[in-house]
């Protein structure tokens, strides 16, 4: 539906189960859990020039309604995937998790030319 980028969905489930609370009633655990979702996602905001919108990533428009032009996918070409930013994104929410979870080095994103240091 190009809502929340699929990154962004991952990065929220991989915090679920590191930092996520199982008790129903622990409302430290669930804030803490909110708190770590927020801040991955402010880092992919970072990296991406300010959105988590699937279809902003892509550079797609919605309708008034909010809905996608045609719900019939493109066909999967070379050159889909050329035009298509998902594998830098996908190494950009490994580079956050591994930092925010694994002490891992982020890789740095050049904002002044829009190359990556990878």
């Amino acid at each position: 539906m190009r809502e929340v980028c699929g990154c962004m969905s991952a990065m929220a489930l991989i915090a679920g189960f590191e930092t996520g609370s199982t008790k129903p009633r622990d409302p430290d655990g669930k804030k803490a859990n909110y708190e770590k979702v927020q801040h991955l996602a402010q880092e992919f905001r970072k990296y991406t020039g300010g959105s988590i919108i699937c279809r902003e990533l892509l550079g797609l428009s919605a309708d008034m309604n909010g809905e996608m032009s045609s719900p019939t996918p493109s066909e999967r070409t070379e050159q889909y995937y050329k035009k298509r930013p998902c594998i830098r994104l996908i190494q950009d929410a490994c580079s956050i998790i591994e930092k925010e979870f694994f002490g891992g080095k982020e890789n740095e994103q050049s904002a002044d030319d829009g190359t990556d240091n990878r």
